[in-house]
């Protein structure tokens, strides 16, 4: 992820979901490593959701949830 942009989606594979699995994402700060995750269903709290409809980006083939409630850092950086 050494060239990750500022506000592109990427699928980046995390440890931290149980299981760990590939996520989509969004880069809000590379020098951080910090990302919003996009979910295919809004957070059960439902704050801070953006709704995302299907072909908005080409990688979001369904709808789907921006989750601006948490900022995740990823370790996994290279």
């Amino acid at each position: 992820m050494a060239s990750c942009k500022l506000g592109h989606i990427y699928i980046v594979d995390t440890v931290l979901t149980k299981p760990a699995k590939e996520k989509f994402a969004r880069c809000v700060c590379i020098s951080d490593r910090y990302f919003v995750w996009i979910n295919t269903n809004p957070a059960p709290h439902g704050k801070d959701q953006l709704f995302l409809p299907a072909g908005c980006h080409h990688l979001v083939k369904h709808d789907s949830y921006l989750d601006l409630s948490r900022i995740v850092c990823h370790p996994n950086w290279s």
